[in-house]
């Protein structure tokens, strides 16, 4: 507990800090980026109970031309930066509870275009996604690398339940991949309150060089047989300024991945509900998972998991407003 306490604490300081400096390059507002968050969540399969779950997240803007999140401007700009995204589970093991985290290091630039009510902006980001890990991902018997490990992946069958195989304690997971997003944005007035309509489309691509021109850290064929090489996922989220001091966003997602192994589902279904007391770009939330994990190698689990807990989210209203 005293480990949650502290990590709430550091990055709530941690917000609070980059708000008061404008002009620091690990702040900035970009429309399309993700949100850290801290949370609890069920599991997904009943043997791994969870403590916490937690998404800390660092943008490093190399360029970025932006108006400050604060202003009352419409982005019209674009942005070169770097960002670092861990994902991390608490869980109620024995041992080593902190097991096969992610890391994700991009490198991305984005722009956006003003309609006049409407926005739409577009990125394309490329980067590193592993666990750090050292074991054989289907053997807690082997080394990752070694040529038992080798064997035992190219022996799985179409009929493995992948789930039971898999080395939960550190089985290595690593891949380059590669994303192209899109963002289109719709504000609204109504009744006196402003909704606001976003819908997000992302496609990624798994490679091997890093960036398209390193031989760094990429994946196997066999590794790609298993996870599937591209994958797609949409998302509209409604957001609603009310007349009670709070607003809330609602939003639903879909993920589907191609040419995975038979024993993966493809699909990833999300619902969610976020809660932003007054002007804060802290949440409250709630949230329904279906379908496949997002955590590494545990996309071979599925079934449905529930989440609560916190979400600092720089997407804020007075971005996207009417003109007066």
């Amino acid at each position: 507990m005293k480990y949650l306490l502290l990590f709430i604490g550091l990055t709530v300081g941690l917000q609070t800090f980059c708000q008061s400096i404008k002009n620091s390059p690990f702040n900035g507002y970009l429309p399309i980026r993700e949100s850290p968050e801290l949370n609890w969540s069920s599991p997904m399969i009943n043997s791994e109970p969870l403590l916490f779950e937690a998404e800390p997240i660092l943008y490093y803007n190399l360029y970025n031309n932006y108006p400050y999140y604060e202003s009352k401007e419409n982005p019209k700009a674009e942005a070169f930066y770097m960002y670092f995204n861990s994902h991390f589970r608490m869980f109620q093991g024995r041992s080593r509870p902190v097991r096969m985290p992610s890391y994700k290091i991009f490198m991305g630039w984005q722009r956006s275009y003003d309609f006049g009510r409407d926005y739409f902006s577009f990125a394309i980001e490329s980067g590193h996604y592993s666990n750090g890990q050292s074991g054989c991902a289907w053997a807690d018997t082997s080394s990752d690398g070694t040529y038992s490990c080798q064997l035992i992946a190219e022996s799985l069958t179409d009929d493995e339940d992948l789930s039971k195989r898999l080395n939960r304690v550190n089985g290595n997971f690593s891949t380059n991949l590669s994303k192209i997003r899109f963002q289109y944005v719709l504000p609204k007035r109504g009744l006196g309150n402003l909704n606001i309509h976003r819908f997000d489309l992302d496609y990624t691509y798994k490679h091997v060089a890093l960036a398209f021109m390193f031989k760094y850290g990429g994946s196997s064929d066999r590794d790609i047989k298993i996870v599937g090489r591209n994958d797609i996922r949409f998302q509209y989220e409604l957001i609603r300024h009310t007349n009670l001091n709070f607003r809330y966003s609602l939003s639903q997602s879909a993920e589907y991945v191609f040419d995975a192994h038979p024993f993966i589902n493809p699909w990833r279904f999300e619902t969610r509900l976020n809660i932003f007391p007054q002007e804060w770009i802290t949440s409250f939330f709630v949230s329904f998972v279906h379908g496949h994990d997002d955590y590494n190698y545990r996309i071979v689990d599925s079934g449905n998991q529930y989440s609560f807990g916190v979400r600092w989210d720089l997407f804020q209203l007075k971005e996207y407003r009417e003109k007066d």
